[in-house]
């Protein structure tokens, strides 16, 4: 039973974890404003559209069977996308998105995706670019790897971070691509098949992912939470840990677990020890314990660089922050402008005076 003073988002958070029922006196506006921007509307209509009063019902409904919709569209043309690549000699794993449909997300409707990801090995990276340009897939400049034909978009990565933040995160965690490939499962959702990660490295590519973004997802949380009730029992926790710990990806997965909405903890305290860092420092808690009070600003940046050894590093990963690669030439374009125009304004002052 939520209690009458109850906050929209814990109403929200609880709408993800039925059964229960809802007094009369919540916002359901506000509810169904949050859980729509948040992508959770169509989760809360298959969970609990019982206790959705009538006159909201209907947007809950509208936005699952447009998740249902949108999500059948795509797998038809991933499945065109993976046949063109093995063509090629090239097989690709699928990352988040259609890879949590069955176990994690029982039903198309319950969660939507926008692109489609794509982990490939380094070395065929510039192959698998060459032949989606050559399907008629267009590049987004400048963002090269991220590539639209037809409202489809495809995301290529050689590693778990996003292409354009690899060298950057890549100062704090040290990811064997290759041993994912070797773990990698098959899946097949709507008669598509396509090879996936473990559910255990998915976890870990899931925490990261919600670190690159600030832990500002709340349905990254949930993705993770679901994650692991579906899998709990068959994946080996202790190995993951070890595997975790090996890749720098021990830190991220403790954060999100720490940071979990506490309605989603379908997890008991012993999950958490396994992830603990023995070196957790003073500061990582702070940020951590203020996260919890709400949002810090680029919180993931700050404890990837709290995690980054040596002077030189913690500096070239700032670099990368604030002057993304793919941004340079704009921000270079940017002071040029500036510096022009402030010679052209010192130019005619000068003149003026000397007039």
């Amino acid at each position: 039973m939520i209690p009458e003073g109850m906050s929209v988002r814990e109403a929200l958070i609880r709408l993800c974890s039925p059964p229960l029922s809802i007094p009369a006196s919540v916002d359901w506006k506000g509810i169904y404003e949050d859980a729509r921007e948040a992508g959770l509307s169509g989760l809360i209509y298959a969970l609990s559209k019982g206790v959705i009063p009538e006159r909201f019902r209907t947007g809950f409904r509208e936005d699952y069977h447009y998740n249902l919709a949108r999500n059948l569209s795509i797998l038809r043309p991933l499945g065109e996308v993976l046949g063109l690549l093995k063509a090629e000699g090239i097989t690709p794993l699928v990352l988040r998105g259609p890879a949590l449909f069955g176990e994690v997300y029982p039903s198309l409707g319950m969660r939507t995706f926008c692109d489609i990801d794509l982990l490939v090995r380094e070395e065929d990276f510039h192959h698998c670019l060459e032949v989606l340009k050559t399907n008629g897939f267009v590049p987004w400049s400048p963002y090269l790897c991220t590539l639209e034909r037809d409202d489809l978009v495809v995301d290529l990565h050689t590693n778990l971070m996003t292409h354009s933040r690899q060298r950057q995160v890549g100062l704090a965690v040290d990811i064997e691509v290759e041993s994912l490939f070797e773990r990698a499962c098959r899946k097949e959702v709507e008669g598509v098949e396509f090879l996936t990660l473990h559910p255990g490295d998915s976890i870990l590519a899931l925490a990261l992912h919600l670190q690159m973004h600030s832990f500002d997802r709340l349905i990254s949380f949930l993705d993770i939470a679901r994650s692991i009730r579906a899998y709990r029992d068959s994946i080996d926790w202790d190995d993951l840990a070890e595997r975790a710990e090996g890749m720098g990806l021990k830190r991220s997965l403790f954060y999100a677990l720490s940071l979990m909405p506490e309605g989603w903890r379908t997890f008991d305290r012993s999950l958490m020890e396994r992830f603990l860092p023995p070196d957790l420092s003073p500061l990582e808690r702070r940020v951590l314990s203020r996260l919890r009070e709400g949002e810090v600003p680029y919180s993931g940046e700050i404890l990837f660089l709290l995690n980054i050894r040596g002077f030189c590093n913690k500096l070239a990963f700032m670099k990368g922050v604030l002057f993304p690669p793919e941004e340079r030439e704009e921000v270079l374009s940017l002071v040029r402008d500036r510096l022009k125009k402030g010679s052209m304004i010192i130019s005619g002052l000068t003149k003026r005076v000397a007039r």
